[in-house]
């Protein structure tokens, strides 16, 4: 764990990509964490298992959307991801 914070205060100066790398860390040490205190499988790998293909593809296509937001593909794969959570959990 300390060696994912150091990587991603590395890459402090590119915020989508350290935000989408915290997105990333939550999802895989949060379901580790979910499953030791007694939470099924399947609830914990439901939204990872549904969300995860849309976003990857926006991750590989995300140089085509055009730069007028000021946003880049990591940026909208975070945003994305929080968004989609809290649909699924509300």
């Amino acid at each position: 764990m300390i060696g994912a914070f150091l990587s991603i205060a590395a890459n402090k100066e590119d915020l989508g990509y350290a935000l989408g790398m915290v997105t990333f860390l939550c999802a895989a040490f949060g379901g580790s964490y979910l499953k030791v205190r007694g939470v099924e499988t399947i609830r914990i790998i439901k939204p990872i298992i549904i969300f995860l293909p849309f976003l990857i593809i926006l991750l590989i296509f995300g140089s085509a959307i055009p730069n007028k937001l000021f946003f880049d593909e990591y940026d909208i794969f975070y945003y994305t991801w929080v968004y989609f959570n809290w649909l699924y959990f509300t």
